[in-house]
């Protein structure tokens, strides 16, 4: 998802890859089919044109052997008849003819007419029709066997020989070869291409002599036409099989042209012979029709299965479609207002600042104490009071978008806009705030502060924006503005904690630079008049800045996460002047470090300060860590667990600043203390009036009671002194005693001399 849309590309691309996939598989099918078919095809037409010549050739060896078995009957029956010595008669020549098994034997006188015969009733005179007895008859020769030619009385096929008598008289005689000749005619090129027809699944055979004329085929009528493609006679002349697909009407072919084995030999075909060449080629034409149907119907399929698959993926885009446009209203949109939410303004905002022809601006607007109102009036009233804002937000600048930042944050974003303009819509947004929070009763309660951020054409970070935008309504905060415009002072205080952040991380990973150091204040005992302790104060001195107050650095170490190592680095510190102290003094004397919510929280706390003082050498006795109350809020128990396990090991624990927190009295028992410190604003009011001295004699009666020690911060004249002397107080802290100093300083006050000083 993204801010705007839901995403499918993680749908779509996978859908892609199957389709594509998919698509080749089917074409890897249909491909691998028609292939298969026509490499089928080609290797049954080679087997049946290998037969075809086979054929041919069988038939060549049948007919020479049958041609041979009757010439020897024949030449067997002319040397008989020669020798017989009754040929005069037909009865003669009958008997002789049964004899010799023979059909018949005819009789012609030298002119070529009949004398007799073994079967014909020659009643009638017939001369010599037949050719080869005619040129017989006119040559010199003697014997001679003729070839199959039909008899010259009926169509029966015969074989005949011819003998001269003496007299120059004919004799003719013939075997009937019928049966032989249909027996040889079904090797015929017609009637074997017609027998191959019958069980292959074929449209049409032809044979192509060597002039690539059509001389036989089952479809008489292409008879003698001639095939004049370059293409075919081409390949045809170096004896390559060829293959084609043709389409004839609506009907596609596949034809496959073979050469033919050399071979010899003349047939007797039905029109009585035939020279059959001694090479050639063999066309058998398929029908597509089945193969161009299982294709069809592997596409049909395959087209219902992507179809389905496709549905499929549609449902799925279409639950995951509406479940994401759920989510991204989740994680996009408040759910109370229905505003675009912080996420959307930053990915939105990031697609905008890659655009530097439009000036933009940005309003946060920040409702203060809306926790409040929340605490006062209830979740309920709070959330109503929100709906209403929104309504009223988004109806002020129709050029503007708006969206809901925070529970008590807006942002509005606009774009070419003057600073009058802008001035305006803020004063606008206070106005209509105003008039919202009266209808509620709680305008003096809630009041919006805004920040305006003039986004430079430059900008491409987001989160340096919102950064700017956040410090602008801190300053606004601070100086109790309800509008401020981002400028060069609050860029100044951007850079200037971005300066002191990295000299803060330079002085923690080198403890050698003096960045940080530490000042000691002395603590004084009124009861010894001496110097008991040290509270050990950070200080920051900055190459670019000077000077530096704790309360700034402390907050910028705290806000980039370097407040427990910048402690790590001050305990480090204060041990070392401990051990120091030790041994330049016989006498105990207690360092007091302040130590942070944030730290006395870490899970590794109580090991620092373990390994600190193994590191340092420094006494757990002569230490002493003060915390603030206001830490103790939340996590009582862990936090004073933590505590007794450090008095334990004899390091003393103050509660700093008490009476200015939530809850002075309330844990104040239960804890593991040793001593309270009372904050300075008791301390101003003394002499003020009675009631206040009254108050401050009562906290150290109360601290005593409870059997701990008491110590007084910012104690500046001798009037605040008599008073805590007077009230049994037992430490004081502050000018009238001494300013922070440095180490050498505070070794040098152990040595002063306190008698005079009450």
């Amino acid at each position: 998802m993204s801010y705007n849309s839901v995403k499918f590309d993680a749908f779509i691309i996978p859908l892609l890859i199957i389709t594509i996939i998919f698509t080749a598989l089917a074409y890897y099918g249909i491909t691998n089919t028609r292939d298969y078919f026509y490499q089928s095809k080609i290797a049954r037409s080679n087997q049946i044109t290998n037969s075809y010549a086979y054929a041919f050739h069988k038939s060549a060896d049948a007919e020479t052997i049958i041609d041979n078995l009757i010439t020897e009957r024949l030449k067997i029956a002319s040397d008989i008849i020669i020798r017989a010595k009754e040929l005069n008669t037909d009865a003669d020549l009958e008997n002789l003819a049964n004899l010799l098994q023979i059909d018949f034997i005819y009789h012609y006188n030298k002119e070529g007419e009949i004398i007799n015969s073994s079967t014909v009733n020659h009643s009638e005179n017939f001369t010599v029709k037949n050719n080869q007895s005619i040129n017989f008859l006119k040559s010199n020769n003697k014997k001679k066997i003729g070839e199959f030619v039909k008899n010259k009385f009926n169509d029966d096929y015969y074989k005949y020989a011819y003998l001269k008598l003496a007299d120059d008289s004919l004799i003719e005689i013939g075997i009937k070869t019928e049966k032989i000749h249909k027996f040889l005619v079904s090797f015929s090129p017609n009637n074997l291409l017609a027998e191959i027809k019958k069980i292959e699944s074929i449209d049409k055979i032809y044979y192509l002599n060597a002039s690539y004329q059509i001389i036989a085929s089952t479809d008489t009528s292409i008879l003698g036409n001639k095939i004049d493609n370059n293409e075919i006679i081409n390949q045809l002349a170096q004896k390559n099989q060829y293959s084609r697909i043709i389409e004839i009407g609506q009907k596609r072919f596949y034809e496959v042209i073979n050469p033919i084995k050399d071979f010899d030999h003349t047939f007797i075909n039905e029109n009585y012979q035939h020279q059959h060449q001694n090479s050639g080629y063999l066309a058998l034409r398929y029908p597509l029709a089945e193969n161009d149907a299982l294709i069809k119907q592997i596409t049909f399929y395959g087209v219902i299965f992507l179809v389905f698959l496709y549905l499929v993926f549609a449902y799925i885009f279409y639950l995951f479609y509406h479940k994401n446009k759920n989510l991204l209203q989740l994680v996009y949109y408040n759910q109370k207002t229905k505003l675009p939410n912080r996420k959307f303004f930053e990915e939105f905002l990031t697609d905008k600042l890659s655009d530097s022809s439009q000036e933009k601006n940005i309003l946060m607007v920040d409702f203060n104490n809306f926790k409040t109102i929340t605490l006062n009036f209830g979740y309920k009233y709070a959330d109503d009071l929100v709906k209403k804002l929104t309504l009223e937000l988004v109806k002020l600048n129709k050029e503007a978008t708006v969206y809901h930042f925070s529970s008590k944050q807006f942002i509005f974003y606009i774009e070419n806009y003057d600073f009058n303009e802008i001035l305006h819509l803020s004063k606008k947004i206070k106005e209509f705030s105003k008039n919202v929070f009266e209808k509620c009763q709680v305008e003096e309660i809630l009041q919006p502060q805004i920040a305006v951020v003039k986004i430079d054409k430059s900008e491409d970070n987001v989160e340096e924006v919102l950064k700017k935008a956040n410090l602008t309504l801190e300053k606004a905060r601070e100086k109790k503005v309800d509008f401020l415009f981002y400028d060069d002072y609050i860029a100044g205080e951007i850079t200037r904690e971005s300066i002191l952040k990295r000299e803060l991380r330079l002085a923690i990973d080198n403890e050698n630079i003096d960045a940080i150091h530490l000042k000691y204040q002395p603590i004084f005992s009124l009861k010894k008049k001496k110097i008991i302790a040290f509270e050990a104060l950070a200080r920051m001195k900055s190459k670019f800045y000077g000077e530096v107050s704790p309360v700034e650095f402390i907050n910028i170490a705290e806000k980039n996460q370097l407040i427990f190592p910048l402690t790590n680095l001050i305990l480090k510190k204060a041990f070392y002047f401990s051990n120091l102290i030790t041994k330049a003094n016989s006498t105990e004397i207690r360092v007091s470090v302040n130590i942070s919510g944030i730290d006395l929280m870490q899970d590794n706390f109580i090991e620092m300060i373990n390994n600190n003082l193994v590191l340092t050498g420094a006494s757990p006795q002569n230490i002493k860590l003060e915390i603030t109350e206001s830490v103790l809020l939340n996590n009582f128990n862990l936090l004073n667990n933590k505590l007794e396990k450090l008095r334990k090991n004899k390091i003393k624990i103050a509660l700093d600043d008490f009476g200015t927190g939530y809850s002075s009295f309330y844990h104040l028992d239960e804890l593991s203390l040793d001593l309270i410190k009372i904050d300075r604003y008791f301390l101003n009011k003394i002499s003020k009036s009675q009631q206040d001295n009254m108050v401050i004699a009562s906290i150290i009666e109360m601290i005593h009671r409870l059997g701990l020690e008491v110590v007084a911060e910012g104690v500046e004249t001798k009037a605040q002194l008599d008073y805590l002397l007077s009230n049994n107080c037992d430490l004081i802290q502050g000018y009238y005693i001494s300013r922070p100093v440095n180490k050498e300083e505070a070794l040098a006050l152990l040595k002063k001399d306190w008698s005079g000083l009450y």
